[in-house]
């Protein structure tokens, strides 16, 4: 899925004067120029109106993403399954997380889970993980680490060199890393989806991928950011499966010159009676389906 982080700064004017935009009106009737496969939703299908708006909304938001050096914030995750076995609790959170999220312009970022709460069926209250498997993963412009607590490994990852400054974009929240107007759209086919409650205040940006690369890792992306600022609010990612995730992020802090970019973006530590494991380039090269698959072959220290 996915846009590098905004800087708060405002809407051109010609994007703020129309408080009903013409993509957020009403559903495409009309194809677009680029070919757009008959089987997405109409919605993917634009009209010339929608085109020009879809356009302006990347540009400003190329524009925001470039004055971004560093990014950080708090997020929840929760966790959906809509073919759970109880169907009473398929539009429940089945698990809710809460995480941080970092970044540093242009290939530097740590993802990582801090607490897990997982649903108890039986009480319909949740309770802390048992186990605390938390997702983490830095990457720090040539490699990318992964806490594997399965296996109690940490797995680092070799970038390779013509990849560097690049590897960033395949990361846990692709939709929100990277985000140059052109190439998201090489990569996704793009619409606005906002609802017309939220309009005045959040732009939505509905996304699928193009590639099979992306749609490994997500098959779409909902994000919906702040229409002055566009600073992202939230997140929603629909697994190849039948699974899906919203993300809500908060104490969204940009550009903090004491940003200890060194601590932040080290390497983790290898905990006892773990291993170190190092896959090489051309490992990582073979693979391409983004830094926390689980199934890389690997070389061990």
């Amino acid at each position: 899925m996915c846009a590098a982080f905004m800087v708060s700064v405002f809407l051109p004017v010609a994007l703020r004067a129309d408080p009903e935009p013409p993509t957020e009106r009403a559903s495409a009737t009309t194809p677009a120029a680029s070919a757009v496969p008959a089987s997405l939703p109409q919605r993917f299908h634009l009209n010339p109106q929608q085109e020009v708006y879809l356009q302006k909304v990347l540009e400003t938001w190329q524009d925001r993403t470039k004055e971004t050096k560093t990014f950080r914030c708090d997020f929840v995750r929760w966790n959906y399954n809509p073919a759970f076995e109880l169907p009473q609790f398929k539009d429940v959170p089945l698990v809710v997380n809460n995480g941080d999220l970092k970044y540093a312009n242009p290939d530097k970022g740590t993802f990582r889970v801090t607490r897990v709460m997982n649903l108890d069926t039986k009480t319909g209250d949740y309770k802390a993980a048992k186990e605390a498997n938390n997702e983490h993963w830095v990457c720090d412009g040539t490699s990318i680490w992964q806490h594997d607590h399965k296996n109690k490994r940490v797995i680092e990852r070799k970038i390779p060199d013509e990849l560097q400054g690049e590897a960033i974009r395949n990361t846990p929240l692709p939709f929100l890393f990277g985000s140059q107007a052109a190439d998201l759209k090489e990569r996704y086919f793009l619409c606005i989806v906002t609802p017309q409650e939220y309009a005045p205040k959040e732009i939505w940006v509905d996304a699928v991928p193009r590639t099979q690369t992306d749609a490994s890792n997500f098959r779409e992306a909902i994000l919906r950011l702040d229409r002055n600022t566009f600073r992202p609010i939230a997140l929603r990612v629909y697994d190849p499966g039948d699974t899906y995730a919203t993300y809500e992020f908060s104490n969204i802090v940009i550009n903090d010159p004491f940003e200890g970019l060194k601590r932040l973006f080290a390497p983790p530590s290898v905990p006892f009676g773990w291993q170190k494991v190092v896959e090489m380039p051309s490992e990582a090269t073979a693979r391409r389906t983004g830094p926390l698959g689980a199934d890389q072959q690997s070389s061990e220290r």
